[in-house]
């Protein structure tokens, strides 16, 4: 409706801050959060950090760097009464603004980043 502009940014190594709990298909791990996903529409994660005085099991995220980056900014047009249409229309452009900018940057942060892709649903 105001025609701000929207600025496409990533964070990369986010994924190292925390392990998860192993659920391989069958455990109960797995079965209680597929159970909690039907229920609520979600599965619930069972992260695993470090502790404040240890560094072998807690809540608290992993020591690893977490890199922000901003890309350039997508001008959008103000429309008072913006249509449905018009709206996937700057959510199209700004999700290709995202991809472009993680394949932009990826080779930086990333260690397989010939086999890494963003993939947004």
């Amino acid at each position: 409706k105001n025609g701000a502009p929207l600025v496409p940014v990533i964070s990369f190594g986010e994924t190292d801050l925390f392990n998860q709990v192993s659920n391989p298909q069958g455990s109960v791990v797995r079965h209680i959060q597929e159970w909690v996903r039907k229920l609520i529409g979600i599965a619930p994660a069972l992260p695993l950090g470090r502790g404040f005085f240890q560094y072998s099991f807690g809540l608290v995220p992993q020591r690893k760097p977490v890199t922000t980056v901003v890309g350039r900014p997508l001008n959008v047009e103000k429309i008072e009464k913006p249509t449905q249409d018009d709206i996937d229309d700057v959510h199209k452009q700004f999700i290709k603004c995202l991809v472009d900018l993680f394949e932009e940057q990826k080779h930086n942060y990333i260690r397989n980043h010939e086999t890494t892709s963003l993939e947004i649903e």
